[in-house]
């Protein structure tokens, strides 16, 4: 999937997710999950303008991360919602490592795990 293709998506997911409509049932149980590295990689774009460093983010969380989801539902969206809130500031704090990402909200680690199966870490004042 193309860069351009994932954000529009993941706009349209995250927007659902957020109370903009009820179709979460119609998606795949790995949704969730994809739309956190699409806002990974939005957020890296809107901040960078270096859509290379959004798709290397994106496919850096890919290969390092396992979506654990079985239903899909919209509370496990909020990883993806929290991520997308993230502000250039933060971006060029976290920038290319994903368990920093990661780590902005609680319910990240309640989809994902890393790659080799270990849970995702999170942060002490993480929501």
């Amino acid at each position: 999937m193309k860069l351009h293709d994932a954000l529009a998506l993941a706009g349209a997911v995250v927007a659902a997710a957020s109370g903009g409509c009820s179709g979460v049932a119609d998606l795949s149980n790995d949704e969730p999950c994809k739309n956190v590295g699409y806002s990974i990689a939005s957020r890296t774009l809107d901040c960078t303008s270096d859509p290379v460093r959004a798709n290397a983010r994106y496919e850096s969380f890919r290969g390092s991360t396992t979506c654990i989801v079985t239903q899909a539902s919209e509370v496990d969206f909020e990883c993806a919602i929290s991520v997308n809130e993230a502000t250039c500031e933060d971006v060029a704090m976290y920038a290319d490592d994903i368990d920093l990402w990661l780590s902005r909200s609680a319910s990240c680690a309640t989809i994902l795990t890393h790659a080799d199966g270990s849970a995702i870490g999170v942060a002490p004042n993480a929501p």
